[in-house]
């Protein structure tokens, strides 16, 4: 594999200014970075492209939440971005999918309008099942494959129980993206976020003991490619089949005392595989 991207929630533990994560970024040969949560390290458009094109990153997009797509696409498109991504949304049934999926396909024709596409990046929640039906499957179907796209993440779908290579096969042509993600310990479809939740002064959500503990495990259950449920020499001939253009490394917990270590494990793993 050759060109692969970094979310840039993979670094969200690092304090080191944008410039200097974007620099050991490309010195470890990644393609290109995918933004995190309006997080763009206080630069202007105009220092981020010049950044970028200085290091020879491509710009693949961002993720960003509902409330804020519309405020950061202006960014995004400025630096050279294809994607605005809703990272995670609160999903508990077919019509809270439905709603979404009506915004998605209004935002999915702006972005349209300016170059770009709309997509959706899931967690565990959205296989918890309505009708029979994944709640994610949901916001498939009723999205415009004109404009929607979506960004499969396999690790959080293989910990929810969900066969990733048959899940791709089922929906060939709507996953333009791909998370390279992994994890050893299947948990389930989590229960969503409460709709009401305990923040701190810093505007964070207040977990209880219990939750912690879990949160816990589940992050430590992201290992390294290629040591967890997933088997990638399926996984990634079968994204490439059904119409899977970019690959994208997440890693939310490093198990090497500097992430970039783990970073640079997972891209040897990728660029190592005969896919």
């Amino acid at each position: 594999m050759n060109k692969v991207y970094l979310q840039m929630f993979s670094l969200h533990n690092e304090t080191r200014p944008m410039p200097e994560m974007l620099e050991r970024i490309a010195g470890l040969g990644y393609a290109g970075v995918e933004f995190a949560g309006s997080n763009y390290g206080g630069m202007d458009e105009a220092g981020m492209k010049n950044l970028l094109k200085d290091l020879k990153l491509e710009p693949l997009g961002a993720h960003v939440r509902a409330d804020t797509l519309l405020r950061d696409l202006p960014y995004v498109k400025a630096v050279g971005g294809r994607y605005m991504i809703i990272a995670s949304h609160r999903l508990t049934n077919r019509e809270d999918c439905l709603k979404l999926a009506e915004s998605l396909n209004e935002w999915g024709r702006i972005c349209k309008a300016e170059g770009l596409k709309a997509g959706y990046h899931n967690h565990t929640p959205e296989f918890h099942r309505d009708g029979g039906d994944y709640l994610l499957d949901i916001l498939i179907q009723n999205t415009d494959p004109e404009t929607v796209i979506f960004e499969l993440d396999a690790g959080w779908a293989a910990a929810a129980g969900v066969d990733v290579v048959n899940y791709l096969k089922e929906h060939a042509g709507r996953i333009e993206l791909l998370h390279v993600n992994e994890s050893d310990l299947e948990i389930g479809p989590e229960k969503p976020f409460p709709a009401k939740m305990n923040l701190d002064e810093n505007g964070r959500p207040i977990f209880t003991p219990e939750e912690l503990a879990f949160r816990k495990v589940k992050d430590e259950a992201d290992c390294p490619l290629g040591k967890g449920l997933l088997d990638w020499n399926e996984v990634i001939p079968t994204g490439k089949a059904i119409g899977v253009k970019e690959f994208i490394v997440e890693r939310r917990h490093s198990y090497l005392p500097d992430t970039f270590d783990s970073l640079k494990e997972d891209l040897d793993y990728l660029k190592g595989g005969n896919w």
